[in-house]
């Protein structure tokens, strides 16, 4: 069954925050530690800009913003750089403990989509991640001192990404024929995996879809 965004909070000097959100990527988890606004959170490796390096986000919470410099209705090719799930994986890669997406009121004034969607980033990363309204984005990089600044050992999130179970039936059946040969069909449902779209996270091993039952659930008949 499809996952969906379970019970998450953000908690700061601020106050605690319940109407927050995740992403499909997020891992179920929470952490604690100093906040660090981000900025946009672009890696440029050929023009050797890496914000998650400038401002240090290992060992803390990464407060990402939507978008680029280029603004929300960028062209396609500076729009690419904004890739929500490229900038979960630049975070992951430079060691922070969590990430805090949002979009900023200047980017929503400019056409930008105030709501990040659960469904917006895909996949599966191995910290959580928890959304934010424009208003609460810029409360927290206001509460960092702006771009680059930080809230030391002030904060904590927790990400829930929920998945439903079902029951299913084994059928087994046997169609008499007119001789002592058999044939055997089988079928099975594919396992959904974890993979999603995109290169994981480093640290992250998902389940391609069907991995594990296609090859464990194939063998051959025995020898009469």
């Amino acid at each position: 069954l499809e996952p969906s965004a379970g019970d998450c909070a953000l908690r700061w000097s601020g106050g605690h925050w319940q109407d927050v959100s995740t992403v499909k990527a997020s891992a179920t988890a929470g952490v604690r530690g100093s906040l660090v606004a981000a900025g946009y959170g672009l890696v440029i490796e050929s023009h050797d800009q890496n914000d998650f390096e400038e401002y240090a986000v290992a060992g803390k919470i990464a407060l990402i913003r939507r978008y680029t410099m280029f603004g929300p209705k960028a062209d396609p090719q500076f729009a690419a750089l904004g890739n929500l799930r490229t900038k979960l994986k630049g975070a992951a890669a430079a060691g922070a403990l969590g990430v805090v997406l949002g979009t900023h009121p200047e980017d929503v004034a400019k056409g930008g989509e105030a709501v990040i969607d659960f469904e917006d980033v895909p996949g599966t990363f191995s910290i959580p991640v928890v959304t934010v309204s424009p208003e609460r984005f810029q409360q927290l990089e206001d509460a960092c001192g702006g771009e680059g600044g930080v809230l030391d050992g002030q904060a904590g999130i927790r990400a829930a990404v929920t998945t439903g179970t079902a029951v299913t039936r084994n059928v087994l059946g046997i169609v008499r024929g007119a001789t002592d040969e058999a044939a055997v069909v089988g079928a099975h449902y594919d396992h959904p995996g974890s993979a999603g779209q995109g290169p994981p996270s480093p640290g992250v091993h998902p389940t391609p879809p069907a991995a594990h039952d296609h090859p464990s659930g194939t063998a051959p008949p025995p020898a009469p």
